[in-house]
Order: structure tokens, then sequence, then C-alpha cells
């Protein structure tokens, strides 16, 4: 069987986003006939708040992991900087005591690029480049410090050496694969190297769960409070007229929130007088998370107002809400992945409006006056959904590896 090094900052039984689709590539590899290693960073200095130890169940029990610790005397403050002379000396010796056939890096954070890019050259192993996010490229501002003037350039300088490297560089949405396409074709014919590979979910991990039981119509967003901020305007403003129109007390209906809480969010709530119909979980494991979801009336999705969001960044709760089997309503703009997705599936139970108080105020009226057809699972359609399986996902990297070490 050939072996893959997959090389991720972030790993079980870190919690966060990051995880995800490096932990179900692991998991159905050996199905398809490599079997990963993995090297990542030591648990004790990773910048990951949280924990998850529900993603270690995923990993084959004789996966051998590498974690490294870092160089304290790099004249860097980030933690994926100091990273990089362990990462390369880790690399060399797993390449030179127990070998592989390619390596998979897997970012952000990207500077453990550089460990693809050194095995490719010293020992001339495939290397894929994983781009969940877009790196020099990326539409996210800053503050204009030194240190941010200086990383910039850093990047800009780093970045076409990893992309030029690369036998292949996978991008988690088709518009950036465009983009990178783009941007690159000015300097050399590399448009074959990016690839979309998207992010999904695994059924595997909705078989077992039982849907939390909720007495109240239930609204569920789960993810960064800081988004919903973006939109919260209009959507506090609509949901107050909803229970005014209904004539809704506390036992009625609620708002739940699931994950890091923003508190400009919950003084807006108080304000508003909305304490009553708001609860704010906090970080949650993805399981307990997804038994919420599955239990809730309504799962929300409050998109960024930044064009990255929208066309370069795919939030994966669109995949996780659609497998929880429950109706779907986003609020932005009818552009990028997401509108792309929700249009791809064509169902009632699945909306996208736009940020306006009216738009939200119908779209909480429509899903509230179907609420009893959708008690039970809602069926999407199933041929579209296979394309997101996690499985077949790993699928098609399995037959991009096959191709680059043929």
């Amino acid at each position: 069987m050939k072996k893959v090094l997959i090389i991720s900052y972030f790993f079980p039984p870190a919690g966060t986003v990051g995880v995800f689709r490096i932990t179900k590539f692991i998991k159905y590899l050996h199905e398809f006939g490599w079997e990963p290693i993995v090297l990542t960073l030591k648990q004790d200095v990773l910048d990951c708040p949280y924990e998850d130890k529900g993603f270690l169940k995923d990993l084959p029990a004789d996966l051998q992991v590498y974690r490294t610790g870092v160089n304290r005397f790099v004249p860097f403050n980030a933690i994926e900087k100091k990273w990089v002379p362990n990462l390369l000396k880790e690399a060399k010796k797993i390449y030179c005591s127990v070998g592989f056939d390619a390596v998979l890096v897997s970012g952000p954070p990207f500077y453990a690029s550089l460990a693809g890019f050194y095995l490719k050259k010293k020992y001339k192993v495939p290397f894929i480049f994983d781009m969940r996010d877009p790196w020099a490229l990326s539409s996210y501002a800053k503050p204009e410090t030194i240190q941010n003037h200086f990383d910039r350039f850093i990047v800009s300088f780093i970045e076409p050496k990893i992309i030029f490297c690369a036998d292949v560089v996978l991008c988690a949405s088709p518009f950036a694969v465009k983009k990178y396409s783009e941007y690159y074709s000015k300097y050399s014919d590399v448009n074959k190297k990016f690839i979309y590979l998207s992010n999904g979910f695994d059924q595997a991990d909705y078989l077992a769960l039982k849907a939390e039981e909720f007495l109240k119509f239930t609204i569920i967003h789960s993810g960064k409070g800081k988004v919903i901020s973006l939109r919260k305007k209009n959507f506090l403003t609509a949901f107050q007229k909803f229970i005014q129109a209904k004539n809704f007390n506390k036992h009625d209906i609620q708002f739940i929130h699931i994950g890091e809480p923003e508190l400009g969010l919950m003084e807006d709530v108080k304000r508003m007088g909305l304490c009553d119909y708001f609860y704010f979980a906090g970080y949650l494991p993805y399981k307990d998370c997804i038994n919420k979801c599955i239990g809730a009336d309504l799962l929300m999705i409050f998109t960024d107002n930044n064009i990255q969001e929208a066309f370069l960044r795919p939030t994966t709760k669109m995949y996780d809400y659609t497998a929880c089997k429950r109706p779907i309503m986003a609020i932005g703009e009818r552009i990028g992945i997401l509108a792309q997705y929700i249009e791809e599936f064509n169902s009632n139970n699945m909306q996208l409006v736009e940020d306006s108080e009216d738009a939200i105020l119908n779209g909480l009226e429509y899903f509230y006056n179907n609420r009893y057809l959708n008690k039970r699972a809602v069926v999407y359609d199933e041929q579209i959904e296979r394309k997101y399986h996690r499985r077949e996902i790993t699928k098609r990297l399995s037959d991009i590896l096959n191709e680059i070490t043929r």
C-alpha cells in the first residue's frame, strides 16, 4: 500500500474547523489504497482554545502520528513560523526512516507548505498543496502594521515558489481555482495544477445521533457570533417583528447560538428586549452541536459581506446543515459558492434571502408556517448530496494521488 505524509497544523483533538477536512481524508484513504502518516504540531503549543475528542474516533488505530514542538529562537511571534525548523527536520527524519510516496500539506496556516517544497526539491516526492482558504490572494484586510506589511512581502515571495513546486494545488472553492489560475497564468502555464476539491459532510457522523427535542419553535446558528453581527440589524428587527406579529412569548420560540459569542450581539439582544428568546450556548463539541441542529426547526447561515467569504471561503456549515435534513435559511447576497450550492439543490427548504427586514420576515413566516410538514427529515436531492460525502471526496483525492505518483 502506498503511503502519503499528511502535514497539518491543526489535528485532533483540536476543536476547530481546520481539522475536519484532514480527519476525513485520513479516515477514508485506506479504502482507496493509501496509508496516511501524520505530521503535526504538539497539542500543548497549539494556539487553539478548544478540544473535541470526538474527532479521534475517525482515526485508524494504527495511524502513525508525529508531533513536534516549535523553535523558540525563531524571531517571529507566530507559532506557525516557529514550527518550520522543527517541521522540516522531522519531515526529513520520517522520509528517511519509514518513507512515503507523496506529501499533502493542508492550510491555513500555510507556512507548513515549506515542508512540501523541501521534500519535493530534495527527494522528488510528489507534493499536493491543499489550500482550504486563499493565502497571498486573500481579500481579508489586516491592520497596517510594520509586521503585517513584512508578512505580506514574505508571503508574496513564498507563495509562488510553493505553487510552482507543487504537483497539484487543491482549492475548496471553484472560484478560488478560477482566481488562482488567472493570477498565475501570467507567469507560467499552471492552470491544470489547480483542482477544486470541495468540503462536505460524513454520513456516518449522523447515523448514531439522536435529535434533541425542543418544545418551542427553535432556530439555530452554529458558528462565530461575529458573523451574525455583520447581519444583525435587519435580522434582529425582523425577528422582533415576527414575535410581535405572532404574539409569541418565551415558551413559543427561541434562537440558539452555538459557538464563540460576540459581545456586541449580546448587548443588542438585551437592548431590544429579546433576552428571553435568545440562548447563547457557547462552544460545543461537534457531536453535541449536531444533536441540537438535527432537532431544530430552522438552521440559519449568516454570510459574511466580504468577497472572500462569498467566493473563496465556503462555510462548512452549509454541508453539515444539509446532512442534518433540516430546513435552511441563509441571509446574504445571491453571489458566491453558497448561492451556487443553494441553487444547485433548488429546494424550498433551502433558501437564500436578501439582508432586508421584509425578506427575512417573509422567510421566518414561511418556515414557521411549514413547521409541521418539516417535523420529519427534510428530503434533499440524494444524487447531489452524494457529491459532498466525505468518502466520495476522499476517493477523488486518492485518484489525484494515484495520478501524480504514477
